[in-house]
Parts: structure tokens; C-alpha cells; sequence
């Protein structure tokens, strides 16, 4: 039934039971309210386009053309008791409480749902867990597929954790300057690390017809330098480092040198001095002297000819 203000005149109000209702624009502080309910402090009114206003059901503006102290701030407070929680809760026609942003004054954690499960907590502590109701760091992420911190407009970059290999990547791929990718790879399940560039770029100084150039520290201790992928056996290193030897063009050094060297094709050249140039011996060094074109080796205390010209 309608309400009678104080001049005997039906108000726009009526009154059903212990409820008051009004079927129309409902203004606090304001004679013209926008949408269904509006609160307004001081005389400038918004400007809300016609589309946003037929998807907006409430405004709270401060007074808008306050530009200094506290008119110019606008605040709209939900309390509870220091025992309880207090829910800003967005849902639909089938669930009222899907999605949700929480605190509980219990624990002084704010909360965030997501498809009626909580996605995200930031604890009174400052840490911020993701998947994750009791973070115990400044960012503690819970993920059963992986993470990824990307960045750049196309491909991939940044920080990756891939579950499915158990491998942490640290990566740039994709540049959009010379068409890079490197990186840093942790591999947990064949207990690699690894260090790639992938060069395409015209002025990269590592381009190999974008084969991969890395380094691959082994669990046994091994270390693969050069053009190789490190993950197939069958590929040989440009060089690797194995039970203190040293191998160019193999993959076993022998145990019994410290270096060894393979090859069908190419030879070793050794340090090319003067005679003034050669350093202080140490028995068993050997150079090739441009002097008299020998090879010069020192021995028992003096430089001596190997070979003649």
C-alpha cells in the first residue's frame, strides 16, 4: 500500500508488511539519481554513458569537484564482528556466491574465490599464495601444470617451471629484435642443467644455422661444451670434460691422458715463439720456434731441437 507523507499526499514509497520499497530511481543526496540507487555527496553529478548505465544498478560518488581534503575520498565500508568474515560476493542466476572477495577478521586474511573454490590468499603477514591457504612466503604458488612468468608481445619469456618434465627454465625465446632464444634450464628428471642459445639473428655471435650451442652439466660430473644437443647421446660435443680428462672431437677421453684429441680432418697447431719469446721452461713444455722453424722441447733443465727443418 502506498505511504502518506505529512501532507495527507500518497508518496512514491509504499509499504508491504515490515518492508518499504520504491518501484522507481532511488537518490541519497541527490534529486536526480542515475541508477536504481544512487549516492551522491556535493552538487556534481557523474558522467555515466547510456550503455554503462543500463549495466550499472548502484553509484556511490564523493563530491566530485572536491580537490583537496577528506570530500575529495569516497569510501564504502562492509564490518563484521572481530569473529567474523565479510563477502563481496559475485555470482549469477544459478550461484550466488561463485566468485567472492573475503576477509576474515579472524585471521586477517583477504580472500579471492574463483568458480566457487578459493583461488588466491594474501595472509596477515603480507604473503601472498596462489593455490595455496597457507603461504609460508612472499609469493607461494601451488600448480599441477606449471608457471610461467612471461613477457614480450609474441612467443615466450621469462621464468618457466614445467611439471610434466620436472624442469625450471629461465628463458628468452623469441626476440623480436634477432629471433633469439636462451636460457637456463634445470632439468630434475635426467639431472641436467643446462645453459642454451638458439641464434637466428644476422650479427649473433653464437649463430651455428640455428643448431644449439650450450653447455650441459652432467650428474656424473661430465661437462658438454659446443655444438650439440645435449639431450641426444648420439650427438658428439665439440668438446667435453670427463673424469679429469679432456676430449675435443670424442665423447670417451682416454683414462690414462688428460687430453685427448680426434680428428679426420684437422691438426693441432702448438704456440709459435721466438726463441725470446719461449717462456721459463718447466720440463715438458713444447713450442714451435719461428726462429730456425723447429719444434723446441724443454728438457732436463734446457731447451732443446726436436725435429729439423
Amino acid at each position: 500500500m502506498p505511504i502518506i507523507d505529512a501532507f495527507g499526499t500518497p508518496d512514491l514509497w509504499s509499504e508491504s508488511g515490515s518492508n518499504i520499497y520504491r518501484e522507481s530511481l532511488v537518490g541519497i543526496g541527490t534529486t536526480s539519481p542515475l541508477p536504481p540507487l544512487h549516492v551522491q555527496r556535493g552538487s556534481t553529478a557523474p558522467t555515466i554513458s547510456a550503455g554503462s548505465l543500463e549495466q550499472t544498478s548502484a553509484v556511490f560518488n564523493s563530491d566530485l569537484s572536491a580537490t583537496s581534503g577528506n570530500a575529495q575520498y569516497n569510501r564504502v565500508m562492509f564490518l563484521s564482528s572481530s569473529t567474523g568474515n565479510v563477502h563481496l560476493n559475485f555470482g549469477d542466476e544459478s550461484s550466488a556466491e561463485i566468485g567472492a572477495l573475503g576477509y576474515d577478521n579472524t585471521t586477517d586474511a583477504m580472500t579471492f574465490r574463483v568458480n566457487s573454490a578459493e583461488a588466491m590468499r594474501i595472509n596477515s603477514s603480507g604473503y601472498l599464495g596462489i593455490n595455496r591457504s597457507n603461504p609460508s612466503y612472499t609469493l607461494h604458488v601451488e600448480a599441477d601444470n606449471g608457471i610461467v612468468f612471461s613477457y614480450g608481445v609474441s612467443g615466450r619469456g621469462g621464468l618457466e617451471y614445467d611439471l610434466a618434465n620436472s624442469s625450471l627454465s629461465i628463458i628468452r625465446s623469441t626476440d623480436k629484435d634477432n629471433g633469439q632464444s636462451c636460457g637456463l634450464n634445470v632439468l630434475c628428471s635426467s639431472k641436467r642443467i643446462l645453459l642454451t642459445t638458439n641464434n637466428t639473428g644476422a650479427n649473433e655471435v653464437l649463430n651455428r644455422s640455428q643448431t644449439d650451442n650450450s653447455i650441459c652439466l652432467l650428474s656424473a660430473g661430465d661437462i658438454r661444451l659446443g655444438n650439440t644437443t645435449a639431450l641426444n647421446a648420439s650427438t658428439l660435443p665439440a668438446m667435453i670434460i670427463k673424469d679429469n680428462a679432456v676430449g675435443i672431437g670424442t665423447e670417451s677421453p682416454n683414462a690414462g691422458a688428460i687430453l685427448e684429441l680426434t680428428t679426420t680432418s684437422k691438426a693441432l697447431i702448438l704456440p709459435r715463439l721466438t726463441a725470446a719469446q719461449r717462456p721459463t721452461g718447466v720440463n715438458g713444455m713444447l713450442v714451435y720456434n719461428t726462429d730456425d722453424h723447429k719444434l723446441n722441447i724443454f728438457a732436463n733443465g734446457s731447451w732443446e731441437e726436436v725435429t729439423s727443418s
